[in-house]
Order: C-alpha cells, then structure tokens, then sequence
C-alpha cells in the first residue's frame, strides 16, 4: 500500500524522463494519480477488493441502498441472518427475479439494479442482520499521507496510468498510448498478467466474516 506523497514522487521521477518536470503542480498530479486507480480498480473484477459489509433490515421494504464503499453494481452475494441461522439470497438476473416474484416463489433470491439491492421474499421483521458482499472502489487520496489499499504489485500500473494523462495533457497522444499499453495489452500488459496470478492464486469471493460496518 502506498501513500499518495509516495506515488507523486514516482510520478514526477517519470515526468523528468521526458522533461515534464514542473509542467504541473501537485494538485494536478493528485488528480492524475487519483483518476488512474479508479481506471485500474475498476479494470477487472480483483480478489484484492472484495469485501463484505453488514447492515440491517427494515419490515417491508424490498429495496436497500448499496454501501457507498462499493462499487457500483459491484454486489455478488446476499445473506440474511447470523451464525446458524445465516441464509444465502441467491443471486439471480433481474428477469428471473421478476419471474420469481410473480411467481410467489418461496425461492430466497436477490439482484442488483444499479446502485440497489432487491432482497425476495421481502423481509418483514425490523433488524435482521442482511450480510452485503461487494467490491471496494477506490477512495480518493487527498493528504499525502493517505494510502491506496491494492497490493504493492499494482503500484506500477497506477503509475503509468498517470504518467499516461500527464502526456495527453500535453498532446503527446503516441507516448500515452505506449503507456497504456504497457499496462492494458491483453497478451503482455500489467493488469492482464496481475489478473491472471490473482485468479489462479486466490479463492472467489470474500471468504471472510461479514464486519459490524455502515455505510
């Protein structure tokens, strides 16, 4: 995990390879280092961001905002319930729910639409504990000091991403591209390779406890 302090400096050591250095001030570099890691958490589904989160019900009410931690659209698995009483909320695509609920199908479903969840058969009781797994978005980084959560190995990516806005910034479109590129490619890229160890060394889904968070 790095700071944003410490990705400025890799930017700007970057930047002087090809006499940019002090083209741009600090506040424009944070946003070029902040708008890459959205392009680069948001590039792939990564085991690194998923997460769960828990919250309680309200009777009656069918829909729940998404935790605004997540990214959009981002849920894959729904729970009611702790312990031994935890129950799974299958996942389903938005017809079939539809279908379902029509049906009064006693089948325990949910689906995402947007920035909510839909939880079938509707829950009636207050306080329910409703266990919310997702994926983490990026959170900008403002004060120096404020960490990125992705592993050291993203690092790299996140750079290039915006040394890549920094030349587009000065309409050097062909050294962009080469950039991304060198980050993006589908045979050799960074993320690719990254996405590829990360599938086939670590377990899918959150594998952890839901925690006592809101949101």
């Amino acid at each position: 995990m790095s700071t944003l302090a410490e990705y400025r400096a890799d930017l700007e050591a970057l930047l002087s390879t090809v006499n940019l250095t002090g083209f741009f001030t600090d506040a424009i570099k944070n946003e070029f280092i902040n708008r890459s890691g959205r392009r680069v958490y948001n590039f792939q589904t990564w085991p690194f961001l998923n997460h769960a989160l828990k919250t309680q019900s309200v009777a009656n009410d069918e829909y729940y905002e998404q935790p605004s931690r997540f990214k959009k659209g981002s849920i894959y698995r729904i729970t009611v319930g702790e312990g031994t009483s935890e129950e799974e909320y299958d996942m389903v695509s938005l017809n079939l729910y539809k279908q379902l609920k029509e049906q009064s199908s006693d089948s325990k479903i949910s689906t995402v639409i947007g920035g909510q969840y839909f939880i079938n058969p509707i829950l009636t009781e207050n306080n329910l504990v409703i266990g919310v797994y997702g994926q983490l978005k990026w959170v900008d980084l403002v004060a120096d000091g404020d960490k990125s959560i992705n592993p050291e190995a993203f690092d790299e990516a996140i750079i290039k991403h915006a040394f890549a806005s920094a030349l587009k910034k000065e309409r050097r479109f062909s050294e962009a591209n080469s950039e991304i590129d060198e980050v993006e490619n589908a045979q050799s890229g960074i993320l690719p390779r990254l996405y590829n160890q990360a599938t086939k060394e670590s377990p899918k889904g959150y594998v952890g406890n839901v925690q006592s968070s809101r949101w």
